[in-house]
């Protein structure tokens, strides 16, 4: 479960900004959407399942999730994906001449296990400079592991501090192994070290971050829905809200088929492969793909009259993207975050997706969401308590600011939806005169 999660010097983001998902316990408004724990060390103090960030165009909310995406992304590949000397992607917040040249900064607090971590590192374009991880098994602080880049003149070295006895195994041969531009958590957990494997597999199965504007991102989202479909885990809960959707399909069938790999794919196989070898190989080369059959209500066939995936509008395919999904975060128990998430769909769909992270039914889960949109119909006090509602705001420097609606006070029931759109939470663009053309 994701308690906080805090960033500095990442693309728009200049000083620290964090996201919380700690419920405030005076608002007894709307129980079903947050968690009880029963977690040492953090009696009383209850999650939000979801949150919601709003902000004008550019104001920096999908910067929120990239930064969340890019820690996710470090923590599982840059042991194995990173060669030696090659740069570690981040991109710091530019319109500083300083924060250009300095690192950037993530932490995230969560539980996993029932123990909840903390967890964090600093770095720039070549290096980490530190990294840390606390565990509190019994509610009280145990720091693991720190690293720290001391740097003397043109020299440079990290300095390790380790806990004695609450981190097991040969310690040395992990540093030995660990490179300056890889994080030493995704280092132990490759090399099977059973502490950093239990950490390293939140960020791997516990934490899915879905950037829906990226085609590549939402075809394997597509992708999982339809195994699903296939290996008949949760079709029927699937199919059943297609049809409940107003879209027109009755059923949707899967099928494996094997499709020879694209044609650049395949010149770049040919020019290391002489032709003979090339037919020798030919059905080797194939690859599998999921084809998906719609099935929709017409007149004269009860079964359905049958249209392929090319023929279903881009919202239809989005909404069965999210429904394999949801299914998987609530029995996973996932931790998930949606940039835009209302892009190409509509409110009244994404908000029966919403009612659906709440209720009996689910209170044994601890999924939780965290989504950007500017749906303003969303703003909601029947569906969002006041507490999960977040603004993004760049200052006179250009910098993005996260912060809650609770900063404003606002009343039990009051309007949310008018008065965003009036300005009264800022957040959102401030136009000079009428657009010329």
């Amino acid at each position: 479960m994701l308690i906080e999660f805090s960033v500095a010097n990442f693309r728009s983001i200049h000083k620290r900004q964090t996201l919380s998902l700690v419920a405030n316990n005076r608002d007894g408004e709307l129980p079903d959407n947050c968690i009880e724990l029963d977690v040492p060390g953090l009696a009383n103090t209850r999650l939000l399942r979801s949150a919601i960030i709003y902000g004008a165009n550019a104001s920096g909310k999908s910067n929120i999730v990239r930064s969340m995406d890019f820690m996710s992304e470090f923590v599982a590949e840059s042991a194995v994906r990173l060669k030696p000397g090659s740069k570690t992607g981040v991109v710091p917040f530019r319109l500083d001449t300083q924060a250009a040249q300095s690192p950037s900064e993530f932490e995230v607090h969560f539980i996993h296990n029932q123990i909840r971590y903390q967890y964090g590192f600093t770095l720039d374009s070549q290096r980490v400079h530190t990294e840390y991880l606390v565990s509190y098994p019994r509610g009280r602080a145990r720091e693991l592991f720190r690293r720290e880049l001391v740097i003397r003149g043109t020299a440079s070295e990290h300095k390790w501090h380790f806990s004695p006895r609450y981190l097991s195994g040969d310690k040395q041969m992990l540093v030995s192994a660990t490179r300056p531009n890889a994080l030493f958590l995704s280092t132990g957990a490759q090399l099977n070290h059973e502490d950093l494997g239990a950490v390293y597999e939140w960020f791997t199965d516990g934490l899915y971050v879905l950037e829906c504007r990226n085609w590549l991102e939402m075809s394997r989202a597509r992708d999982h829905a339809a195994e699903l479909l296939l290996h008949s885990h949760g079709d029927r809960a699937v199919v059943e809200s297609l049809r409940q959707a107003d879209l027109g399909i009755l059923d949707v069938h899967v099928e494996e088929e094997w499709v020879d790999p694209p044609g650049s794919l395949q010149r770049r196989i040919a020019e290391d492969l002489p032709s003979s070898k090339m037919e020798q190989f030919q059905d080797a080369l194939k690859m599998k793909r999921l084809k998906l059959t719609w099935l929709h209500r017409g007149t004269g066939d009860p079964n359905g009259i049958p249209f392929e995936t090319e023929e279903e509008s881009d919202g239809t395919i989005k909404f069965l993207s999210f429904l394999g999904l949801w299914h998987s975060m609530l029995h996973a128990n996932q931790a998930v975050v949606i940039d835009e998430i209302a892009a190409g769909m509509h409110p009244l769909l994404v908000r029966d997706l919403l009612n659906a992270l709440r209720g009996p039914e689910v209170s044994s889960s601890s999924a939780q969401l965290v989504l950007t949109t500017h749906d303003t119909t969303l703003l909601d006090q029947s569906l969002f308590r006041r507490d999960q509602i977040w603004f993004t705001e760049k200052d006179k420097t250009g910098a993005t600011t996260l912060y809650p609606l609770t900063d404003f006070k606002p009343r039990n029931k009051e309007a949310l939806q008018k008065g965003y759109l009036a300005g009264r939470y800022g957040a959102i663009p401030f136009i000079e005169g009428d657009f010329t053309f």
